[in-house]
């Protein structure tokens, strides 16, 4: 409360000038004002504490939920108050929400911690050259990554790595994110051996991962296709006879292009293959893909992901993909 109230006369040379012990305080507060301020030259004290606790000294680690919540809505008060008068820049905004990213986080609440970053990123097109120059977008871009890797999405996170890597290091945030990207992307590297498995596709071949919607044993197919099969043996709900709520599958080429399809064969022959996802072979190189089946209740049957490289005559290919939840074990047949 008290440093929040501090005149807006203090000039930014001397807000600039004061180090916290064991800091590297950042350069907060561009405005070219430094006496009088007024409009958006009037510094914005709690914005710049706000940054110091969240990014530097990272006391609000050791605050409770409430506590952080409090805080939370103190600032969204005063940029009210600031926008109402004002006084309340595009870049401060975007500052504001890279902070509120990670105190969400903190809070436990990965889904609005996302929200607020995904709607943060859509105001980078009305950042001035100087508000762009501080960093804030990198630094949610660091978040979101994090965030995937922790939630399993480790393709999804390289990603988002890739993109953040593409702003360079000439803003005011690098030395902060530099050391945190380099163990991000270590840890990306590591759980993506650990988590995704290998399959090679040879030319002129097709191959297929089966997963059983039920308790299932391994099944020749009598089609020549390679096949692994993969039980979808998801928790206590399967030891008792029940489909699995929802089974999960990601994946990407490495190179090059493949055909891919996801289909539903219910035990009950009197029904219909389910075809659940389509790919082309145009639509594959360099992406990420995901996909969801979602069984209705005593539902039976077997998911199969078919991996199609008929159409190559020369090239196999090398695809990685992950089958969730993610304790499933699958089994290449041989």
């Amino acid at each position: 409360e008290k440093i929040s109230s501090i005149d807006s006369e203090v000039s930014f040379s001397q807000r600039k000038s004061t180090r916290l012990p064991g800091t590297s305080l950042l350069k907060l507060g561009r405005g070219k004002k430094a006496k009088g301020g007024t409009g958006a030259n009037t510094p914005w004290v709690l914005l710049h504490l706000l940054e110091c606790m969240v990014l530097q000294v990272r006391c609000t680690w050791f605050m409770t939920p409430v506590a952080l919540e409090a805080l939370r809505k103190k600032v969204l008060d005063e940029m009210q108050e600031r926008q109402q008068q004002g006084m309340l820049t595009k870049g401060d905004s975007l500052r504001a929400e890279m902070c509120f990213v990670e105190m969400y986080t903190q809070m436990d609440k990965v889904s609005d911690a996302l929200a607020t970053a995904n709607k943060a990123l859509q105001m980078e097109s009305d950042l001035t050259n100087t508000e762009k120059s501080f960093g804030a977008i990198p630094m949610i871009l660091y978040y979101i990554a994090k965030i995937q890797q922790e939630r399993g999405n480790l393709v999804e996170a390289k990603e988002t790595l890739k993109k953040l890597k593409k702003y360079g290091t000439k803003y005011e945030l690098a030395d902060l994110i530099y050391l945190k990207l380099i163990v991000l992307s270590q840890q990306i590297g590591f759980d993506f051996e650990r988590d995704y498995e290998h399959i090679n596709v040879a030319a002129g071949y097709k191959k297929v991962v089966i997963i059983a919607v039920e308790k299932g044993s391994n099944t020749e197919d009598d089609t020549g296709t390679e096949t692994t099969e993969s039980s979808a043996d998801v928790g206590d709900d399967n030891e008792k006879g029940n489909s699995p709520a929802v089974i999960e599958w990601a994946w990407f080429v490495e190179k090059h292009t493949v055909g891919f399809r996801a289909e539903f064969h219910p035990s009950d022959t009197s029904k219909s293959t389910v075809i659940i996802q389509t790919t082309s072979k145009a639509e594959t190189e360099g992406k990420f893909h995901i996909g969801e089946f979602r069984p209705e209740a005593e539902t039976r049957g077997k998911i199969h992901l078919v991996w199609d490289n008929t159409f190559s005559r020369l090239r196999s290919k090398d695809i990685q993909y992950r089958v969730s939840p993610a304790h499933l074990k699958t089994e290449v047949l041989t």
